[in-house]
């Protein structure tokens, strides 16, 4: 298991911590709130996470939630006002 995932979205690279050394390093890059970078810094800090000593992984079970809605789905959501 790698020590941290990351999911590449649009804008940001988001990371996720899958083992304790994981949590460590995630807990210092959310210190100001997020573990997640624009996606041009993303290759730089994977680069500093494994120079470090940490493994790290791109996702590969990240889908884009709206992407996965069906029409009904999303009449469903009008109907509730959502």
């Amino acid at each position: 298991m790698k020590d941290l995932t990351y999911i590449q979205e649009k804008i940001f690279t988001k990371f996720i911590p899958n083992t304790k050394a994981g949590e460590e390093a995630w807990n210092v890059m959310q210190k100001d709130g997020v573990a997640s970078v624009y996606n041009q810094h993303a290759e730089d800090v994977i680069k500093q996470l494994t120079d470090a000593g940490y493994t790290v992984e791109k996702s590969i079970f990240h889908c884009n939630l709206m992407d996965s809605l069906s029409e009904e789905d999303f009449e469903l959501l009008d109907s509730l006002g959502g």
